[in-house]
Parts: C-alpha cells; sequence; structure tokens
C-alpha cells in the first residue's frame, strides 16, 4: 500500500518533516488512519451506518478492508473512500476543511 502518499509514509522517505494527520492533529496519518481510524472520518461512516458493522472496524489490513466495505456498501463505500482523499487533499494543498 506504497502507492498512497499518506504523510506516515512521506515521513518515512524523509520527504515530510511530519507524519501527523491534518484532519486531527494529533495521529499518524497511516492509510488505515486517513480512510478509517481518524475521529472525523469516522464521522462520515457513522453517518453511512457502517458503524452497525463490527467487523468493518476490526479489520486492520486496507485491501481487506477496502473489499469488506464494498461487500456492506458496494459502491457507495468506494465511492465515500474516494470522497475522504479528495477531502484530506483539499485541506493539505488548499487549507479547506470540510465537514463530515
Amino acid at each position: 500500500h506504497d502507492s498512497i502518499f499518506t504523510f506516515s509514509l512521506l515521513f518515512k522517505q524523509h520527504i515530510m518533516g511530519n507524519d501527523k494527520c491534518r484532519r486531527c492533529g494529533s495521529q499518524e496519518e497511516t492509510i488505515m488512519h486517513c480512510f478509517k481510524d481518524c475521529h472525523e472520518v469516522q464521522e462520515v461512516w457513522q453517518i453511512l451506518q457502517f458503524v452497525s458493522c463490527d467487523t468493518f472496524y476490526q479489520i486492520d489490513d486496507f485491501k481487506m478492508w477496502v473489499i469488506h466495505g464494498v461487500k456492506l456498501g458496494g459502491a457507495l463505500s468506494l465511492s465515500t473512500i474516494w470522497e475522504i482523499w479528495l477531502g484530506r487533499n483539499r485541506l493539505v494543498f488548499e487549507g479547506s476543511k470540510t465537514k463530515a
């Protein structure tokens, strides 16, 4: 999963001096934090009622998590992942923070 340039990956490659999530500012921005574990992103999944499925939050492998998400929510989960990534990039590159 080194093809998704989170701050954790960029920090490990000595490209960035900080590995913290720009949304919450407190945790390392790993791929799982970016899409699932950040408390601000969890608000999105709760709105979509993915919170009712415990296994959705227990999976720590990104590929398996995406596959499980597709089984739960089909295209909605994929489009949500895409929108989370776009929102993250708007925050990083434009300073524009969107709410869940």
